[in-house]
């Protein structure tokens, strides 16, 4: 009987031992791709923000808890409903790409717990959004000032939430609605002041092309004047005289007669001697 009772707590002891053994070795967390971890001790000291796990499986006693956070971009969008400068409510949809920054998870968790989406990236982006708006009128929303306030916004929030170890991939204005009245009267204004450049530039193309055909008419005057003077001038008894005393000069310094060669009087010409008046 004694036999049989020590065999039977060998027995219960074995499985014991096997049953820890198998608790201790299949105790353990498997993080997926884009999320990160870290491990709280409910024996020690709590969360240890010494260490973080990326994805893959990570073994662990089993009193202590993996807790798994997304670290991955994510995309916010807001439609805030905000004022201008001048009072005039403006709805714009805000997109903000943002994400924790890897090894801080534990951090953020200590702080703001897992509701930080909330408590933190939405809380700071509609303040941001709503603090930049409220500088600019509906027109510079609506119009030309578009980029530069989507710019300003990204920066206010890129800086906001840098404190909190979250990094904000960038930041997108996606649209802007304004009352229906006041957004028709924007796009006739802007057409109007596109027909109005059109036709400024349409003005200066013409008043060039004038001054061209002008000039080249002008041009073509004083050419045909100083031709005319030109000729006139040449034709005149005088002139005539000049130009012949030249040509005679030019065969003069060549040794040659203009008449033909030994002959003041020409080639070919007969000359009778002993001739008197």
């Amino acid at each position: 009987m004694e036999l049989n009772l020590r065999n039977i707590l060998k027995i219960l002891s074995g499985v014991a031992l096997v049953i820890v053994i198998s608790i201790f070795a299949f105790s353990g967390t498997t993080i997926k791709p884009g999320e990160e971890g870290f491990l709280f001790d409910s024996f020690g000291n709590g969360v240890d923000k010494t260490k973080t796990y990326s994805e893959g499986y990570v073994p662990h006693l089993p009193w202590k808890e993996m807790i798994v956070y997304n670290v991955r971009n994510k995309s916010y969008k807001y439609t805030a409903k905000v004022l201008d400068k001048d009072g005039t409510e403006v709805t714009v949809l805000v997109t903000v790409n943002a994400s924790l920054q890897r090894g801080k998870s534990s951090s953020v968790h200590l702080k703001h717990g897992p509701d930080y989406e909330k408590s933190v990236i939405d809380e700071r982006s509609a303040g941001a959004i709503k603090d930049v708006i409220g500088e600019y009128s509906y027109e510079q929303i609506y119009g030309s000032f578009r980029d530069k306030i989507e710019d300003q916004i990204d920066r206010l929030i890129r800086k906001s939430l840098a404190t909190e170890n979250i990094l904000v991939a960038f930041t997108e204005v996606k649209d802007v609605d304004l009352p229906p009245a006041i957004a028709n009267a924007i796009v006739e204004k802007q057409t109007q002041e596109q027909l109005n450049l059109k036709a400024e530039k349409l003005k200066v193309y013409e008043d060039n092309i004038a001054a061209a055909s002008k000039a080249a008419a002008k041009g073509r005057y004083d050419a045909a004047e100083y031709d005319a003077k030109t000729k006139a001038i040449l034709s005149q008894p005088k002139m005539l005289a000049l130009k012949k005393l030249e040509i005679e000069e030019k065969w003069a310094e060549k040794g040659v007669s203009p008449y033909g060669s030994n002959n003041v009087f020409g080639a070919n010409t007969t000359i009778v001697k002993g001739l008197s008046n």
